[in-house]
């Protein structure tokens, strides 16, 4: 996994040049590093604008008790896609500005959450002790006393 993390990294600035290139030799020169810089301008604006309507709603979701996980991911997107406009280069505006569309970043989200691995729910509901993973059935418990509804989450 890391070879490819490094390859990737070599392999960025060699595309990002020949992508450069191909847009200068079809528009000129000062028209594609305007557009880069351009694209790189805009969407920093756009990722500002966005970012704070994220924080809003996290602020909002914190306010009435609500866990704001989906709207801190889609707020470390947004900040993903700032610092890829930022980069200089033709692939990465694209990536950015691709970020930027609300309905990627949700796919992004989704295609994230099924890579992550899960780990053990435990939940004891008035004396009974339930344990499951994603890959496993519920087992069931008695516990020695009642005891308050509560759901514990371990992440491995």
């Amino acid at each position: 996994m890391i070879r490819i993390a490094v390859a990737l990294l070599l392999a960025l600035p060699i595309v990002e040049l020949w992508l450069m290139f191909r847009l200068a030799g079809a528009l000129g020169f000062l028209p594609a590093v305007g557009l880069v810089i351009g694209t790189g301008l805009a969407g920093l604006m756009l990722a500002r604008r966005q970012g704070l309507h994220a924080l809003a709603d996290v602020q909002l979701q914190l306010n009435e008790g609500k866990l704001p996980a989906t709207s801190m991911a889609d707020g470390a997107l947004l900040l993903l896609a700032a610092l890829l406009l930022i980069v200089p280069g033709v692939l990465t505006d694209v990536a950015g500005v691709l970020l930027l569309i609300p309905a990627v970043r949700k796919l992004a989200i989704f295609w994230a959450l099924g890579k992550v691995r899960f780990g053990r729910t435990v939940q004891v509901v008035h004396g009974t002790w339930r344990t499951h993973t994603a890959t496993t059935t519920p087992t069931t418990r008695e516990t020695p006393q009642e005891i308050v509804e509560r759901s514990i989450q371990q992440n491995p």
